[in-house]
């Protein structure tokens, strides 16, 4: 399979693709409908009932025949070869806010050993910077981190599995395990983000947090905080974990019916805890700790604009996109085995489990709630924040089946009205198809003008309801996600549009600097930001400047005039033009010996190179070019008045 995947891996994608077009949301619903029959019919034909549990025993007896190191292996290399296959379509980054914040940091970390990450978290950077390390440009380096990041998201099943363990049969783990390789957001790992790392370090901590439940002792609780301190390392979002270690303390102990000893057995966390606290406190009154860093801005605003009834709809919306990502049953199904998990009687590995999953979750969906009503939120679900939890969802509907399937009469009453609820209280407007947003690729793809989309989800989340009233089977459940999960993949995979030559084209400067030579890019914007966006000129010389840092390792300095890049949206230090043309940095006239910019503007120098939109934007709009100057000692701009006056402004587009 490897081998397959790394010589012919556009075949294998191909392939992939063509499964991937049949699985459109109509054949889904009617696959789906036919299996709820089956079900239906199972539970009034005797004959046919018992035909379904013998292939179940059957395929039970084979799961749980097989070494789980084998198995999780084949599943890993299996789901990797797709996931990697597909994900070279992607051939450039696309959310360059955060791509190219993390670029740099990994960047940083490889070339000059850098441990500064601006205020996010340093793990991925650290795992990133292996590409620039085992590689000599910047798009061999790109490629070479998509491929690094599928196999830390990989990685996830192991931990997944051994969650899994704690609570349900081999086999059922081992159906944990594939799944967790198998839902759609594993698409994250083409992206140079946090996200990828992140999957498996959070399963790593409910593991470790799960494992001090049952037994707190000294040693594990400092491989929980280690845990922790590797998340929050990982992504600044994990400090919201703290909160769950406390809760999850409180709700095991309430389930084992000792609260206070379980609070009591944990001093060595709270003291742990405090000591932080202090130095967090003295850190930030002296201005030299931000703790949330670049996040505390978010939380600052984010205080200020809290509102129960946004909180509410919030919290429907992201429970109601998550349970359809995962096929409904699952996460309808999570609550009822967590609180058979809990029950009197039940096993300390038990109770540990529902608690810590409980505490992480709520935490988890706490963070995203807040974020998607803060003014940062982007007005839609945030998925790509909340997934990290599936596999816990998963293994807890399994528990619920393995357990035979019980339905107290009130929780499961409050339970399937409460799926039904948020189903319709999420907001008509949160439903959009954006990058945080993998679900609604496919829940959007049926005709809405015989029924609105928010109808035909609350009427899935309604059959789910009634089918888990009647759930005999487990597979079922399973099925359903595999289903969902393959339907989501095929709704936001995209065939790629460039060839993967396009990301060594943009490496056009480090191939004609001299060797040792650093070049600065300067963007230079134009007053009315919103004006030069709608420009196609500007539009492909600020997205060429974006890919031109990305894909050059010795582009060092990135400088702005008049504007932040619109494309990128990173402020980078600013520059201003004075008389004569001089550029000057804090009063400080630049030499920057080597600088890239809007082929349109000259400088007093030697042009050396030129990248041309149309070499490397499919299709060009405009005729758009990047070049590279040699410059004669001091930055100096030939025609100044091209940025300084109405009339240079209107001929670059930007009027």
């Amino acid at each position: 399979m490897v081998v397959v995947g790394g010589v012919w891996p556009d075949e294998v994608a191909r392939g992939v693709r063509r499964v991937l077009g049949e699985a459109t949301l109509a054949r889904l619903l009617v696959a789906m409908a036919f299996l709820a029959v089956v079900v239906v019919v199972g539970q009034r034909l005797r004959p046919v009932r018992g035909a379904g549990a013998r292939v179940e025993r059957t395929a039970r007896g084979v799961l749980e025949a097989v070494p789980w190191p084998q198995a999780l292996l084949l599943i890993c290399v299996s789901a990797g070869v797709v996931w990697y296959a597909l994900g070279r379509a992607r051939v450039l980054p696309r959310t360059f806010s955060d791509e190219l914040l993390h670029e740099r940091v990994a960047r940083g970390v490889a070339e000059s050993g850098s441990l500064a990450a601006h205020g996010y978290g340093l793990v991925s950077g650290i795992v990133d910077a292996f590409g620039f390390w085992l590689t000599g440009d910047g798009a061999s380096a790109f490629h070479l981190i998509q491929l690094l990041n599928v196999i830390v998201m990989l990685s996830a099943a192991l931990p997944a599995y051994f969650l899994a363990r704690r609570v349900i049969s081999h086999g059922a783990a081992l159906v944990v395990g594939a799944l967790t390789v198998s839902v759609p957001w594993m698409t994250y790992s083409d992206m140079i983000t946090t996200e990828a790392a992140f999957y498996p370090v959070f399963l790593v901590f409910v593991l470790a947090l799960v494992r001090a439940l049952e037994h707190p002792s000294w040693g594990r609780q400092a491989a929980l905080l280690g845990a922790l301190v590797l998340a929050f390392e990982t992504r600044t979002q994990a400090v919201c974990l703290v909160g769950a270690i406390v809760l999850a303390v409180a709700i095991y102990g309430w389930s084992r019916r000792r609260t206070v000893s379980a609070l009591r057995a944990f001093a060595p966390t709270w003291i742990a805890f405090c000591v932080a606290a202090l130095a967090v406190v003295v850190g930030t009154a002296a201005g030299v700790v931000s703790p949330l860093g670049a996040y505390q801005k978010l939380l600052d605003d984010s205080l200020s604009v809290l509102h129960p009834h946004g909180l509410l709809l919030w919290t429907a919306a992201n429970v109601t996109s998550i349970g359809l990502g995962t096929g409904v049953l699952a996460t309808i199904a999570f609550p009822l085995g967590l609180a058979a998990l809990l029950r009197r009687g039940s096993g300390a590995s038990e109770a540990a489990f529902a608690s810590a999953s409980t505490a992480v979750s709520l935490a988890i969906l706490a963070t995203v709630v807040v974020l998607c009503q803060s003014r940062y939120g982007t007005g839609t679900v945030g998925e790509r924040n909340l997934f990290y939890v599936v596999p816990l969802i998963f293994t807890g509907a399994l528990a619920w089946a393995e357990r035979g399937f019980p339905r107290p009469v009130r929780l499961t009453v409050v339970v399937l009205t409460a799926a039904i609820v948020l189903a319709v209280l999420m907001p008509p407007g949160s439903i959009a198809v954006v990058v945080d947003s993998r679900t609604f690729g496919l829940w959007t793809q049926l005709d809405r003008s015989w029924f609105p989309q928010a109808r035909q989800m609350i009427a899935a989340v309604a059959v789910g309801a009634l089918v888990i009233a009647r759930l005999r089977r487990t597979w079922l459940i399973v099925i359903a996600a595999l289903l969902t999960a393959v339907g989501v993949t095929a709704a936001n995979d995209k065939p790629p549009m460039q060839s993967r030559s396009v990301a060594t084209r943009y490496g056009w400067v480090d191939r004609n600097l001299p060797a040792g030579a650093k070049a600065t890019v300067l963007y230079l914007a134009a007053p009315g930001q919103v004006a030069c966006e709608v420009s196609p000129r500007m539009g492909e010389v600020a997205a060429m400047a974006v890919y031109t840092e990305i894909f050059n390792r010795r582009v060092g300095t990135v400088l702005q005039a008049l504007g932040t890049n619109p494309v990128s949206t990173v402020r980078s230090p600013s520059v201003t033009v004075g008389p004569g043309g001089v550029v000057t940095a804090r009063g400080k006239v630049l030499r920057p010996g080597y600088v890239v910019l809007d082929s349109r503007i000259p400088i007093v120098g030697v042009r050396l190179a030129l990248l041309r939109a149309r070499d490397v934007i499919v299709p060009p709009v405009g005729n758009a070019a990047l070049a590279l100057w040699r410059t004669r000692g001091v930055l100096r701009l030939r025609r100044p008045a091209q940025i300084q006056t109405t009339s240079g402004l209107r001929d670059l587009g930007c009027a």
